[in-house]
């Protein structure tokens, strides 16, 4: 392994590890994290596991950001109900925010 390459290279060689695996975990082309795998022993190239890990990456991925995706909806909807209920030359609360207000009491 490279000192260069792998910054925690003290760390790996005191553990013993002689297999380090990464896989990053990309959302429209951006890195937000990369899924490290190590191994007390040496493990040659296994497409399989390659190709089982990315499946996992690629999952992943589509799981966040559909998360990230709802969260946002969630915001613009609350954005959306604040405006519905503020007039918006006084931003104060409008004759719909009244409303509501009668009815929930």
């Amino acid at each position: 392994m490279q000192r260069d390459s792998f910054s925690r290279v003290e760390l790996v060689e005191d553990a013993g590890l002689k297999t380090v695996f990464a896989v990053p975990i990309n959302i429209e082309g951006n890195i937000l994290a990369v899924m490290c795998f190590f191994k007390l022993s040496p493990l040659p190239h296994n497409p399989e596991l390659v190709e089982l890990v990315n499946a996992v990456a690629l999952e992943l991925s589509g799981l966040i950001g559909r998360k990230q995706t709802e969260e946002a909806l969630k915001q613009a909807n609350k954005e959306l109900l604040r405006l519905a209920n503020l007039d918006g030359l006084t931003q104060i609360a409008n004759h719909r925010c009244f409303d509501e207000s009668l009815t929930n009491e």
